[in-house]
């Protein structure tokens, strides 16, 4: 019986770091693109940027998530979460469009797996 739990254990850990690795993965695959190509592989849209030290932060609101736990009674507890990325770019064009910023660094915080 023990060694059953062991080895479930390991797989439903080995699973979890498979998943972990895909998801920084994925975040990566998006270093080199540039905004616009950003948008057309997600089809996520920047809301806001700001100026940083290499160019413009872009920031990127991803799908809300939601769950309900059932509360004592007859109610439930909601919450609400949302994935917002903030890619750093630095300019490569002479323009202020979306093609003209190359992604250099990924940031990611929420449930942003499904980007």
């Amino acid at each position: 019986m023990r060694a059953l739990i062991v080895i479930m254990l390991v797989i439903f850990i080995s699973a979890c770091t498979t998943t972990q690795q895909t998801y920084e993965d994925r975040l990566r695959s998006f270093i080199g693109l540039t905004v616009a190509q950003f948008m057309l592989e997600t089809g996520l849209f920047p809301s806001d940027y700001y100026e940083s030290e290499y160019g413009r932060v872009f920031i990127v609101h991803g799908q809300r998530t939601f769950a309900a736990i059932p509360y004592t009674g007859s109610g439930y507890i909601g919450s609400e979460s949302q994935c917002v990325l903030q890619l750093t770019t630095e300019q490569v064009g002479t323009s202020a469009t979306p093609e003209s910023w190359r992604i250099r660094q990924v940031d990611a915080n929420g449930p942003c797996g499904n980007v």
